[in-house]
């Protein structure tokens, strides 16, 4: 394979809210997980609007996993919004799970 050919994958992903998936691939750029590559704000607004628009993201073989990163984020992201919506008492109990309490 010539050295100049770059692979890319076709991952998909189900995310319909703009506002929510811009300010996850923000908290992801954040935490150095997904590279900058010189990606302002209104980048990542296009980027989330792109993906949204067409379903998947493209990513170089090899980094799949940034797909992954990038729906945890989202899940993360949307939880914690309805959480601020109906006034939820939300906690993390580890970097992956969240407990959502109703308040009385």
């Amino acid at each position: 394979m010539p050295c100049d050919q770059i692979i890319l994958n076709k991952i998909e992903i189900s995310a319909t809210n703009l506002d929510l998936l811009t300010l996850a691939l923000e908290t992801l750029i954040e935490q150095r997980i997904l590279p900058r590559y010189g990606i302002g704000a209104a980048r990542v607004s296009e980027l989330a609007a792109r993906i949204i628009r067409q379903g998947f993201v493209s990513l170089p073989a090899g980094q799949e996993h940034l797909a992954d990163r990038i729906k945890q984020e989202y899940s993360r992201q949307a939880v914690q919004a309805a959480a601020r919506k109906f006034g939820w008492r939300l906690q993390e109990k580890t970097p992956q799970k969240l407990v959502v309490t109703r308040r009385v």
